[in-house]
């Protein structure tokens, strides 16, 4: 390995791989760390659809409470980017509709992986595996990442994109949920290292560390691995009825853009484990846009799991639900009153017969993460403002100064999605794309042509 590169970006999954070969791109040499033992990340465990909203006005109903500007600039430059992505040769399905708000592409996601690293590494980047992020450092206009594993690697520009915090169990109870009330749907890497490092020198933290996309899965005595996470998730949730183990009805289970807000009411109920209950009509509903999955598929499969009961009326389903440790007659009673649907986007119960699934709330990414400005550059937090405008009495007192050198990209970019969802492969191609770019152009014309 070289001494110096002009770029080192920190993860090798989708939003990483990305940024490396943008920074390519611009005309940088880059090297990739990795944690973990192969590319890939979350993203070679998804369904491999990358959308987003069609339109702005969309997000700001669906996701008020997110960082417009970054939110914007998914939706503003998803389309290109799948063009540049397909220029690189990944296949693509053609662009889809996801129900009345969002569109997007169908890819495979291993293939996706595939094409971003061979293309980095035939353009002469190296990923270097089973090497951990440890820190950063400063010595004189080199900056230095420490690895885990004692090497050291001097560059101009760092790109962060490890991934989200969601497997660290300490700072996920701080955050997001009770201990124990949630499963890790995720890769096993993403453990916030990135996250550490840029706040041990100075960056600023995002608001919405506490909110995280997930989907709720079969709850125990339910087993299964991490080749079965798809076969055992539930995406039907916000047109069910949600109950907890108390037999309360808890959330409004329609709000968001599907089930992840839903899933996160979950996750701070009793052992974030609950019912999912639908009727007749909703087990014919597809549960996973667009017409991917249909409820009755999920339902079938929870079966053969053990974690699933029918029954023509409410009365025998509260039988059942009772076998799992949910309180009868509270339960029949939040029950009854789903069968009279009140004013508002609550989920009703129509005819039977009734389908319910004993879940348990699950993470797959955070949230909230790294505060950054529109380049991908990570915010000096000594340096900038609160960016609760309320607080400002005058613009001119407001300040927003990035760290140079440090980008971010991926679930390390906070804010994006905030409760309700954005697009999780969406944003980590937006934002890797452009981080890798502002890297290069941070560290361009290079001084260091000698060592290439």
């Amino acid at each position: 390995m070289k001494d110096r590169h002009d770029v080192v970006v920190c993860g090798a999954g989708m939003a990483g791989l990305t940024a490396a070969v943008a920074a390519q791109d611009g005309g940088a040499d880059v090297v990739v760390i990795e944690k973990g033992p192969s590319c890939g990340g979350s993203a070679v465990i998804s369904n491999g659809f990358v959308w987003t909203h069609d339109s702005l006005d969309r997000v700001h109903e669906l996701v008020p409470n997110g960082n417009p500007e970054l939110q914007g600039i998914v939706v503003d430059n998803l389309d290109a980017d799948m063009a540049w992505l397909a220029t690189l040769g990944l296949r693509t399905g053609p662009k889809r509709q996801v129900l009345d708000y969002g569109s997007g592409w169908q890819v495979d996601p291993n293939e996706m992986i595939d094409t971003l690293r061979s293309t980095f590494e035939r353009r002469g980047g190296d990923v270097l595996l089973d090497t951990p992020l440890r820190r950063f450092r400063s010595e004189g206009v080199d900056r230095i990442v420490d690895c885990g594993d004692g090497r050291t690697v001097r560059c101009g520009a760092v790109v962060v994109a490890t991934g989200g915090f969601q497997g660290d169990g300490a700072l996920v109870s701080a955050h997001c949920a009770p201990p124990g009330n949630l499963y890790h749907r995720s890769n096993p890497w993403s453990t916030g290292d990135g996250l550490a490092a840029a706040t041990a020198i100075g960056g600023a933290v995002s608001r919405g560390m506490n909110h995280f996309y997930g989907h709720a899965m079969l709850a125990p005595p339910s087993r299964f691995g991490p080749r079965q996470f798809g076969e055992v998730t539930q995406y039907q949730g916000h047109f069910s009825v949600a109950l907890d183990l108390d037999g309360v009805r808890f959330a409004v289970e329609s709000r968001g853009t599907g089930e992840e807000v839903l899933n996160q009411s979950l996750a701070k109920r009793p052992g974030g484990t609950g019912v999912y209950i639908v009727d007749a009509a909703g087990a014919e509903r597809f549960s996973l846009p667009p017409d991917l999955l249909k409820t009755s598929t999920v339902l079938e499969r929870a079966h053969g799991y053990g974690a699933a009961a029918t029954a023509d009326d409410l009365d025998d389903l509260c039988d059942a639900l009772s076998s799992w440790g949910v309180a009868r007659e509270r339960a029949r009673r939040e029950l009854a009153r789903a069968t009279e649907p009140e004013a508002g986007s609550a989920p009703a119960l129509g005819a039977g017969p009734y389908s319910a699934v004993l879940v348990k709330a699950a993470i797959t990414f955070t949230m909230g993460g790294l505060a950054v400005d529109e380049t991908m550059r990570v915010l000096d937090r000594a340096a900038s403002t609160s960016p609760l405008a309320t607080l400002v009495d005058d613009f001119s007192q407001f300040r927003q100064r990035p760290i140079e050198w440090l980008f971010a990209a991926g679930c390390d970019v906070g804010d994006v999605s905030h409760d309700s969802y954005v697009g999780g492969l969406a944003t980590a191609l937006t934002t890797g794309r452009l981080a890798g770019a502002g890297a290069a152009a941070s560290v361009a014309p290079s001084p260091i042509g000698a060592n290439r």
